[in-house]
């Protein structure tokens, strides 16, 4: 639905924009020398699209993508996700932004990890789980990611009940190990949310704390190219590419 609406928008910006450069042309007030032809050239442009009705056909369509754009920003608007859970009693449907501030709430518990976003998705394996976190630890990677996933799962599972996990997906957007003297702790008020916006929910004001996104320096994972994938087997698959360096001492390494 959504690249369907995007679709609409860019017909129409065009459609706009095009309809705007043969109008200023029509109407172009200044007749000197050559540019006395630039209204010839609109009219001539007008008289072309009116040949077989196209002028008729292309306010049509333009109307139509108007109301089709608008009845799929109401359906986005209105629809809800939930997630649906079997129990002996009935089934519970428990609404995705209430799932996010819970898995926020989790991730909190987990010293050095900022949570930006959560994404929620419903597959045929059950319930995928995207995170987006920054993370600043005196461990290593593959330790705060078993920490970081134990605890999501356990949140997922033993909390709210739900079992269909299909995978639950880390995407560092930015590491950093720091050294042992600097002390790194979770945040009292929970998970640090870095941008609100991101996780598409309305969010409790959290207290500044050693989560905010302030970083000195040590090691960074580049934050676009760094993802940590957890299948519900048990298997664990990374790609990225590590810096390594300081601004006075510059180096560079890979992992994959």
């Amino acid at each position: 639905m959504k690249f369907l609406r995007d679709l609409i928008v860019v017909f129409l910006l065009v459609l706009v924009a095009c309809v705007s450069v043969v109008g200023i042309m029509v109407e172009f007030p200044f007749t000197m020398g050559a540019l006395k032809r630039i209204p010839d050239m609109g009219n001539a442009i007008v008289a072309a699209w009116r040949t077989g009705h196209g002028l008729f056909w292309m306010w049509t369509g333009a109307f139509t993508g108007i109301l089709v754009l608008i009845g799929i920003n109401l359906s986005l608007t209105r629809r809800h996700t939930s997630i649906d859970i079997e129990t002996e009693e009935g089934r519970v449907s428990i609404m995705d932004t209430a799932i996010k501030r819970y898995v926020v709430r989790a991730l909190g518990e987990v010293p050095g990890v900022t949570t930006r976003r959560v994404t929620l998705r419903q597959g045929r394996g059950g319930l995928r789980v995207d995170l987006l976190c920054q993370v600043k630890s005196h461990d290593r990677l593959p330790d705060i990611k078993n920490r970081m996933t134990e605890r999501v799962r356990a949140a997922l599972t033993e909390d709210l009940g739900i079992t269909s996990i299909a995978a639950i997906d880390v995407v560092i957007q930015e590491f950093e190990v720091r050294a042992k003297s600097e002390p790194v702790s979770a945040s009292p008020s929970g998970a640090v949310v870095a941008d609100s916006k991101d996780l598409d929910l309305p969010t409790e004001p959290t207290a500044p704390g050693d989560g905010s996104t302030a970083y000195g320096v040590g090691r960074s994972l580049d934050s676009e190219k760094f993802v940590i994938h957890e299948q519900d087997d048990g298997s664990v698959s990374s790609t990225g590419v590590e810096t390594v360096g300081s601004p006075d001492t510059p180096g560079s390494g890979e992992k994959s």
